[in-house]
């Protein structure tokens, strides 16, 4: 039992650093990690099935004792059933990495994509306001209200767009 755990435990501290700050990049050696952590987390559930049935043969044959010295070996299969199934519980994702992987990308690309867009539209907002508060205690000229107004056109479209894309 305390192979498969160690086994799990690798597999997660392989898979975690990428799942955490996933690189931009699709180079070989990211694609050779997944595909390792992939093959790392089947062959580890192939090992879990034996063990997994072992453990139930076990806790039958537990329940079968006399009622007197049953209680020990059952609390002990039933710990060491519930440890194999936090194990499966951690590699279970794990089967699937390279698609959960790329939907984490695509998830993070998407975000700095929006960030990128929010930055922009707060700055076009940020012109406006500079302008206004610039003309705020003076009576404004028709060049200035053109200009000012030529500013807010994009702000107001930068801030549409971010709607639409919130809305989505």
């Amino acid at each position: 039992m305390a192979e498969i755990e160690e086994s799990v435990r690798s597999i997660v501290d392989m898979a975690d650093p990428l799942m955490a700050e996933p690189p931009d990049g699709e180079s070989d050696m990211l694609q050779s990690a997944i595909d390792e952590v992939e093959s790392a987390a089947k062959e580890c559930e192939k090992r879990i099935a034996p063990a997994r049935a072992r453990f139930t043969k076990l806790q039958q044959a537990a329940k079968n004792l006399p009622l007197d010295v049953r209680a020990q070996p059952l609390a002990d299969t039933v710990a060491l059933h519930n440890r194999l199934s936090e194990a499966m519980k951690k590699i279970l994702p794990l089967r699937t990495f390279r698609k959960d992987f790329q939907e984490r990308l695509a998830a993070k690309r998407s975000l700095d994509a929006f960030s990128k867009k929010v930055s922009e539209a707060e700055l076009e907002v940020e012109k406006v306001a500079m302008m206004h508060t610039l003309a705020e205690n003076v009576q404004m000229c028709e060049e200035e209200i053109t200009s000012s107004e030529s500013v807010l056109r994009p702000a107001i479209l930068s801030l549409a767009q971010l709607l639409r894309t919130v809305e989505q």
